[in-house]
C-alpha cells in the first residue's frame, strides 16, 4: 500500500465523494411549512454532517428552479427552504445542468492524476515479507 507523497495529498484532498442527484431537494426530518416531512423522519443535516466528519467531499448536481416566483408566502418559503438545502449539499461543489457537463463532473472526480503521467515508485524497493 506504499506510495509516493505526492499522490497520498493529492488522494487526500480528493477523498471519497458523494455526488447528490436531483430535482427537489431531501425533505426536512418534520413538517416545514408547506414542504412535506421524510416519512421516515430522517435528518438529512445530520446524516450530512457525519458524512463530511468522515472526510466525505458531498457534491449536488440539481436541476434549477425554473419559472416565476411562487405567488404566495407558502410558495416562496418552499422555494428558499429548497435554495438553502441544495446550497448545504453543494457546499463542496456543484454542478449545473446546462452549464457544467457529464464531461465536467467526471474531471473533477476523476482527476487526470489518477491516470495520466508517471507512476508513483513505491515506498519500499521490496515486498514486505
Amino acid at each position: 500500500m506504499g506510495g509516493c507523497a505526492r499522490c497520498a495529498a493529492e488522494e487526500e484532498r480528493t477523498g471519497p465523494f458523494l455526488l447528490i442527484v436531483g430535482r427537489r431537494p431531501p425533505a426536512p426530518s418534520r413538517q416545514h411549512g408547506t414542504v412535506r416531512a421524510c416519512p421516515r423522519g430522517t435528518d438529512w443535516r445530520a446524516a450530512l454532517a457525519r458524512l463530511r466528519a468522515d472526510g466525505f467531499r458531498v457534491l449536488a448536481r440539481a436541476d434549477p428552479a425554473t419559472g416565476p416566483p411562487p405567488p404566495d408566502a407558502a410558495g416562496r418559503r418552499a422555494r428558499r427552504y429548497a435554495a438553502e438545502a441544495w446550497r448545504a449539499l453543494g457546499a463542496d461543489g456543484v454542478f449545473r445542468p446546462g452549464t457544467d457537463s457529464a464531461q465536467d463532473a467526471v474531471r473533477a472526480l476523476d482527476p487526470p492524476w489518477w491516470h495520466e503521467g508517471p507512476e508513483c515508485p513505491f515506498a519500499f524497493a521490496t515486498p514486505l515479507m
